[in-house]
């Protein structure tokens, strides 16, 4: 089975970079022809159909081949049972989507031998084998180790390191993007491919200003990637989870799993849109400080010149929809819905600052940009709801399809579940019925699940690495802490009749992090904070089922005191008997029917310690009673400084 696994990969990997080399031949020739109109020709992408068959058959095949041996694995989760399931990992979802994507509506549509009858042109689809080549090639790479972990074969790679990782984000973005506007039927005029390019962008004013900032563009893809996984895997012969989840929000049987799929990309897609948005407006209000000059008014106040603030922005605004315009002339009778999209939106945002000019000119005297007089006094939890990143994406989710849909009202109707999911997922006062909000509790688990691949680092570190990297050109890597090994999750493959997973009425999963010490975390606070945040979903249902295990190694700081038995849980417990104010905590400690806790002595190749804790939160039981009535970031402080007291004063001891 090895061997021919190999020749399998051998051959698909060959067949993409036959493609990748000859999507760059023509790429060159383009930019060298003297003549500008010169286009794709018909024999160039015919000269590709032959190499494009081979690699997605043979792609096909090998990608399954890693599913199941990944999908094999035993995993000891409760009480040292041992249950078969899946290690999910980054990889394992690329490969999951690589293998959906070679049998989807999207590849048939860019079809080579169809694209004089297509909507895609030859130089789109010429852009579509180009990121398929890039992207399946480094996909293969990955997931050569694991394929050959029973041997010592190495197959030929020269020339093939000249695809880099940045190439492969890009791909990945472009490709799970077409997948989401052709198979899933999401707007065009969302366009997503912009939206996470351009998360990708003000990423970095997050990594540089925000303390241990983790990524959120690749979360949200591995967030898409693990609940469309879950959602296609069967509860039984004739029911998917997606089909189940129809039949919860719509007994009449009008909600069909189609519905599901597209709510889930709409709010798994776009559900931290609004970190871009608030990068923007932090930038924008940088530039309005710098760019605003200030006087002093005869009470001796500094205000700023906001009305020529507003006067250049409104400029600007002009400016780009002008541009816009023009390219619409330029295409005449079919023009694409997003630039239709964008020129709505400039108009709707020259709108709001003409309005705001005229504001500020009835109120010179008395009033500031930022005080607006069409703006409403709002209660400390309604600002903070209005601050909220997922109530941000919301409000821009539902501006957009009002901009796109000739029938807005049945269009937010439509994607109801969608909008309610990104609203509520970071709304840690919301409660969410299981029963009538499934993608919301969907949301809220994937988001909290995908730790894996999301390293964090200190952003001065960041801002110094620029300097060295640029200047100097240091190879050094960044130093990140990464909390997360893998997430198991307890089901199996089809690996007969090829139909996808099987899932157990109660689904299991397992969170298996790195030493707390060495990656700079607490393990107290995760337990804490996700059982804070699972609290507030109901599940009522006795149908379904969820736990979560956590596994942690006793960390470097515990193992030092040399104490046979000591933990975190036992930390915490004896932090809860000083300190009896913190009465709320003890309900989450002794309720075991939802908090099951365990101590394991064994060595395990695993965790890499030969002793480790378990924490398990069984969500059904959340729901008899709140364990955590207020947020327990309040009290983490105080118990951290403990906690470093109490080793401290254990070392002296020694």
């Amino acid at each position: 089975m090895l061997k021919k696994d190999l020749i399998i990969l051998e051959k698909a990997r060959a067949y993409w970079w036959q493609i990748y080399c000859r999507c760059l031949q023509i790429e060159k020739r383009l930019k060298n022809d003297s003549d500008r109109n010169q286009s794709v020709t018909l024999n160039e992408m015919k000269e590709l159909q032959l190499p494009w068959r081979n690699a997605r058959q043979n792609s096909k095949k090998i990608l399954w081949r890693y599913l199941i041996k990944c999908g094999e694995k035993e995993h000891i989760y409760l009480k040292k049972n041992k249950v078969t399931g899946i290690k999910i990992s980054s990889v394992w979802l690329w490969a999951y989507f690589g293998h959906e994507l070679l049998g989807s509506e999207t590849v048939n549509r860019y079809q080579i031998k169809r694209w004089e009858k297509d909507q895609f042109t030859a130089q789109e689809q010429l852009e579509f084998f180009y990121r398929s080549s890039t992207f399946y090639i480094q996909l293969l790479n990955k997931i050569e180790p694991t394929l050959l972990q029973e041997g010592k074969v190495r197959l030929n790679l020269d020339g093939l390191e000249g695809i880099n990782y940045l190439q492969f984000a890009r791909s990945l973005i472009f490709l799970i993007s077409e997948y989401c506007h052709i198979d899933i039927n999401i707007p065009r005029g969302l366009d997503a491919e912009t939206c996470l390019r351009k998360a990708v962008l003000l990423d970095a004013h997050w990594y540089l200003t925000k303390e241990r900032y983790r990524d959120h563009t690749f979360h949200v893809i591995q967030v898409c990637l693990l609940g469309l996984f879950l959602l296609n895997c069967r509860l039984s012969e004739d029911q998917t989870l997606a089909e189940f989840f129809a039949a919860l929000i719509d007994n009449d049987k009008n909600t069909c799993k189609e519905r599901i799929i597209q709510n889930w990309f709409l709010a798994a897609l776009f559900h931290d849109i609004g970190y871009s948005l608030k990068a923007e407006q932090e930038i924008w209000g940088n530039l309005q400080q710098e760019d605003s000059s200030t006087t002093s008014n005869q009470d001796g106040r500094q205000l700023g010149n906001e009305e020529e603030m507003l006067k250049k922005l409104l400029t600007i605004r002009r400016r780009n929809l002008a541009e816009w315009e023009l390219q619409r002339a330029r295409y005449g009778i079919n023009v694409p819905i997003y630039i239709i999209t964008a020129i709505e939106e400039e108009k709707e945002e020259i709108h709001l600052l003409e309005t705001q000019l005229n504001d500020w000119n009835k109120n010179r005297s008395s009033r500031s940009l930022i005080e607006q007089p069409t703006e409403r006094k709002r209660d400390s939890e309604s600002e903070a709801q209005h601050e909220d990143h997922g109530v941000r994406s919301q409000k821009y989710i539902t501006r957009k399809l009002k901009i796109l849909s000739k029938n807005p009202d049945e269009s937010l109707k439509y994607y109801g579940p969608a909008l309610e999911a990104i609203k509520k997922h970071n709304l840690m006062n919301q409660k969410i019925e299981f029963a009538k909000e499934p993608l919301s509790f969907l949301l809220i688990l994937c988001d909290e699940l995908q730790e894996w691949g999301r390293p964090r680092t200190n952003y001065i570190d960041i801002r110094e690495a620029i300097t060295s990297k640029v200047v100097f050109a240091d190879p050094t890597p960044l130093s990140t802490d990464k909390l997360l090994k893998y997430l198991f999750i307890n089901v199996k493959l089809d690996y007969k009749q090829k139909r996808g997973a099987i899932l157990d009425h109660e689904l299991n999963f397992s969170l298996t992090y790195k030493d707390a010490t060495q990656e700079h975390f607490q393990p107290i606070a995760i337990w804490l904070l996700k059982s804070f945040n699972f609290q507030r979903v109901s599940m009522s249902t006795d149908e379904f089922k969820v736990t979560i295990a956590m596994r942690n190694p006793i960390c470097r700081d515990l193992r030092q005191i040399a104490s046979p038995d000591i933990s975190e849980f036992s930390l915490l417990r004896d932090y809860m008997r000083d300190a009896r104010r913190w009465q709320e905590l003890r309900e989450w400690i002794e309720n075991k029917d939802a908090i099951e806790w365990e101590f394991i002595l064994e060595a395990d190749h695993e965790t890499d310690c030969a002793q480790e804790e378990n924490l398990i939160l069984h969500l059904k039981e959340f729901s008899e009673r709140k364990l955590l009535p207020h947020n327990p970031e309040k009290i983490l402080g105080e118990l951290f400084e403990w906690r470093r007291e109490y080793i401290n004063g254990a070392r002296r001891k020694m």
